[in-house]
Parts: C-alpha cells; sequence; structure tokens
C-alpha cells in the first residue's frame, strides 16, 4: 500500500496531462513586472511567435506564499499585461484555491507561475479533486520575461540580439529570439525600423 507521499507522486504525474508544465526560458526573476509567454518546444509555440498573440495573452498569475490566514490577491498592469499576485496561505489552503480558481479563472488559457514546490503541489491537489479535464486550460510557468518599458534600452537590446546573437539574419528571427527573454508593445514593428534601417545603411 502506497504512503501519502507516494501517492502525492502519483497524482503529480498524472496531472501533467492537465496542467501543461512548459521549461521556460533564460531571463532575470522577477514579481511585478516580467511576464510569461510559452516556451517554443511545447505546442503553443506558434502563439509565442505571434505578436499579436503575445500582447493580447491571457492573465498572468505569479503564486507565492504568505503567513496570513487568507489569500491576498492584488492587480498590476504593465506594458499592457495583466498579472496578478496571489499570496496562498501556506497550511490548510484547498479551500480557499478552489475559491479563487472559480472567481479568476474562466475556461480560456491561463499561465501560473508558482513561487515553489509547495504551491504547486497544493494548486495540483485541489484542480484534479475538483476539476479533473473539465477546468480552465493551464499552463505552468518555470521563469519569465523581463518588461522593458525604456525605447533607448529596447533599441539597445535589439541591436546586441540583430548584429550579435543572430548575425544579421532578419526581423523574424531576431524577434523570436527577443521574445524568449523580454517584452515590450509592438516589438514586432519597432524591430522592423531597426532592421530595415540597419540594411539601409550598410
Amino acid at each position: 500500500m502506497n504512503n501519502a507521499g507516494d501517492d502525492t507522486e502519483d497524482l503529480l504525474q498524472d496531472i501533467q496531462d492537465i496542467l501543461d508544465t512548459e521549461n521556460f526560458f533564460e531571463v532575470p526573476q522577477q514579481l511585478i513586472d516580467e511576464v510569461i509567454v510559452p516556451n517554443e518546444d511545447t505546442d503553443t509555440a506558434s502563439e509565442a511567435e505571434n505578436e499579436e498573440v503575445i500582447e493580447t495573452a491571457h492573465p498572468q498569475y505569479h503564486f507565492k506564499n504568505t503567513y496570513l490566514n487568507k489569500i491576498n490577491v492584488s492587480f498590476n498592469q504593465n506594458q499592457g499585461k495583466k498579472i496578478y499576485e496571489v499570496e496562498v496561505p501556506k497550511e490548510n489552503n484547498a479551500e480557499q484555491i478552489f475559491q479563487f480558481i472559480r472567481e479568476y479563472m474562466d475556461q480560456g488559457k491561463h499561465y501560473l507561475y508558482f513561487g515553489n514546490e509547495k504551491i504547486y503541489k497544493d494548486f495540483c491537489n485541489v484542480y484534479i479533486t475538483h476539476f479533473n479535464n473539465n477546468g480552465p486550460k493551464l499552463y505552468r510557468c518555470l521563469r519569465k520575461l523581463q518588461v522593458i518599458e525604456d525605447e533607448a534600452r529596447q533599441l539597445e537590446i535589439i541591436k546586441n540580439y540583430h548584429e550579435g546573437k543572430t548575425n544579421h539574419r532578419g526581423i523574424n528571427e531576431t524577434v523570436k529570439q527577443l521574445q524568449r527573454r523580454y517584452y515590450w508593445l509592438n516589438m514586432k514593428n519597432i524591430v522592423t525600423t531597426y532592421i530595415k534601417k540597419c540594411e539601409q545603411n550598410q
């Protein structure tokens, strides 16, 4: 007979078909000013490469533990991205997580970042118990993107990628590489303008 630990591991294995775990990119970590996008190695890669999809992505949820006895939710909007910061009680949190999912998550796609494995496991247990395959589509994000608001910094980053890492390989390749680590509004348009100007000066 399996003990409780074995049961938990079996449950987390089963949930992979429901809660899609995605490896994320080489980016600085953050709480508020960065966002989440799909890994290029997943089925949602084509969405990550589409500028319009990136800019209109569904809300992001960043979970971390709190010693308080109830969930605390704060909302931030950065460069067009909707980001929920969610503090979850460390213990006895199942009912509150259930109510949070019902209140904040519709049947669309949602991108979730968990500050530690305990929150992730607690969330999985609640989801598989109450929703199974009938709940919202969830994507676990392991890292997050850096939001760049400063225009000069945006151009500096584009220059570094276009002239260095992508070796003048063009607009689409540069945008694809940038979207793995950074986000800002109208990225593709700004990259296009920069590269066309660069080509004219060669």
